[in-house]
């Protein structure tokens, strides 16, 4: 269940970013600005796929012989 939340959280901060995206373009954000948040995003996707990868291999040590 941890890791459910853990994913859930997540998801949640990179909802929040792309919704920082959406301001930032309302408002006519720089170039520089939506790319800095943009490599946020791709951060966060990155850090999703390490917690998942991980949870993986926990579970296969956990059901090894």
């Amino acid at each position: 269940m941890r890791f459910k939340n853990n994913v859930i959280d997540r998801l949640v901060q990179i909802e929040s970013t792309l919704k920082r995206i959406q301001v930032q373009l309302n408002r006519g954000a720089s170039g520089n600005d939506i790319s800095e948040t943009v490599n946020d995003i791709v951060t966060q996707v990155e850090s999703v796929r390490e917690l998942i990868f991980t949870e993986n291999d926990d579970f296969d040590q956990q059901f090894k012989g």
